[in-house]
């Protein structure tokens, strides 16, 4: 049953999608994992880290398809954005990213 509760929101994108196109099923998608944390706050119960991570995705990446509204726009702007994320990350970090995917390849 959990399994379902954390695809709500990629389920209702798919259905949004194939009805009404990319801008609405990005509405949908954000809107529905907003619905989740508030369902999860109303119960009592603890939102786990993942879901948290997985809002600040939606709402950062959807919200620039829904702010540029263009295609070529869109994709070069996340593209610079995600860059952006992983140089800041680089520095941040006291392990370069490159060195834990490595590790983690060897280990799997």
């Amino acid at each position: 049953m959990k399994f379902l509760f954390d695809l709500f929101p990629v389920i209702l994108f798919f259905i949004a999608f194939k009805v009404s196109g990319i801008y609405v099923a990005t509405g949908v998608a954000i809107a529905a994992t907003f619905a989740q944390i508030g369902w999860l706050l109303a119960r009592g119960r603890k939102v786990d880290t993942m879901l948290w991570g997985s809002l600040a995705i939606i709402v950062v990446f959807g919200g620039a398809t829904l702010f540029v509204l263009s295609d070529r726009v869109m994709l070069s702007g996340k593209l610079a954005l995600a860059a952006a994320v992983l140089l800041v990350a680089d520095f941040l970090l006291p392990v370069p990213l490159m060195a834990v995917y490595a590790i983690t390849l060897v280990y799997l």
